[in-house]
Formats: C-alpha cells, sequence, structure tokens
C-alpha cells in the first residue's frame, strides 16, 4: 500500500495538470497551429455545435496548400495520409 500511495497521487497530479490546461495551451503542447477561417462565400456558418457533435458547412480535409484532398482509404489514400486527412480537418 506504501508503495502505490506516491503512485498514485503523482498520477493525480498530473492528471490535475492536464485538466488544468486552457485549448490554447493544449494546442501549444500538441505543436498545433490552427489557421485563420476563410469568409464565408455564401449565407452560412463555419460549424454548429449541438451537445457533443460539430457539424461542418463546406469544410472538407485539405492540405498544406489549401488543395482539397478528395478519396477513399483503402483504394486512393493510404491509411496515413486518411489519418493525415481527418487530422487536417480538426485543426482547421
Amino acid at each position: 500500500m506504501k508503495k502505490i500511495l506516491p503512485f498514485c497521487i503523482v498520477s493525480l497530479l498530473l492528471a490535475l495538470q492536464t485538466l488544468a490546461q486552457t485549448p490554447e495551451e493544449k494546442l501549444k503542447a500538441l505543436n498545433i497551429e490552427l489557421p485563420m477561417l476563410k469568409a464565408p462565400i455564401a449565407n452560412y456558418v463555419h460549424v454548429v455545435r449541438s451537445g457533443n457533435l460539430l457539424f461542418l458547412s463546406g469544410k472538407g480535409p485539405s492540405d498544406a496548400n489549401g488543395n482539397s484532398i478528395t478519396g477513399k482509404v483503402g483504394r486512393d489514400l493510404t491509411v496515413e495520409e486518411g489519418q493525415q486527412a481527418a487530422r487536417s480537418k480538426a485543426v482547421r
């Protein structure tokens, strides 16, 4: 029991530190830089949140140059390329 207690305390402190981070601090720790959003070209909003879901409007994944990433994972994209496309969507 005496050996487990310090481990539990350290784990709890690390968990609390993670929870105390602001979203900006988490992004910085993960080396994620969010680009500026482009102005809508029609009458719509970029995203609508409903509970824990985000509904995106006209925002597909794009590469670093702003070109759209299209295709099906396994046919047109490798798994790694699909993961990168999903990550690019999550940070844009």
